[in-house]
């Protein structure tokens, strides 16, 4: 999940020195309900297993480092240095979000990648349902 991108899933592969940056498609928070798998599936359930309430939904952040001789602390003082600091928020009052309010809406940090564009931008509109409340 990358900071103001709060629709869609950013996607790091990398092996070795070969790396990729990209948009694996929408978080299934932003998508209309009519387009998740069937009530009561095991593809909702799995759905559902990632989801944290309804601010976040699916949003997460995963990563899993496989090799020999990794350098642990090295790694953590990386990625600790890409988190989203304290004074880099605008202050916002509180809102019906609560506490996990303040992750979502950060638009307006600097964000040197590519456009990945938006959650509707991957799905086809003949799919989508229109339902108050979605795109």
């Amino acid at each position: 999940w990358v900071a103001g991108r709060d629709s869609v899933v950013g996607m790091w592969s990398q092996a070795g020195a070969v790396g990729e940056l990209s948009c694996g498609g929408p978080w299934m928070a932003t998508m209309p309900q009519a387009l998740w798998p069937e009530e009561g599936s095991d593809a909702r359930a799995v759905v559902m297993g990632d989801f944290a309430g309804p601010v976040l939904g699916d949003r997460r952040q995963e990563i899993v480092f496989i090799g020999q001789n990794l350098k642990r602390e090295a790694l953590t003082a990386a990625l600790d240095a890409c988190l989203v600091r304290e004074d880099e928020l605008r202050r916002r009052g509180r809102s019906a979000g609560g506490e996990h309010a303040w992750k979502l809406g950060l638009d307006y940090l600097e964000d040197p990648l590519p456009e990945w564009g938006e959650a509707q931008d991957y799905v086809d509109e003949e799919d989508i349902v229109q339902e108050e409340g979605t795109w």
